[in-house]
């Protein structure tokens, strides 16, 4: 199953394709720590992931920068 983007319906981008996947393994695994971990580093990178039926939807935003990382 692709992960896919809310408002373009593409499918994600290379460099978040890995964590993405992890993620959706944590959640198929029921590990909530490291899906929470996992959606803290993308939204690092400028994806917002939101939780809908044991998929993901995600959307891009600008990536989190500065001293309040």
């Amino acid at each position: 199953m692709l992960d896919t983007c809310v408002f373009t319906r593409r499918t994600c981008r290379p460099r978040h394709t890995p964590t993405l996947r992890a993620r959706r393994r944590a959640l198929a695994e029921n590990d909530d720590t490291d899906a929470e971990q996992l959606r803290t580093e993308l939204g690092r990178l400028g994806v917002v992931v939101r939780d809908e039926h044991k998929r993901q939807q995600w959307r891009r935003t600008r990536p989190i920068s500065g001293p309040h990382t």
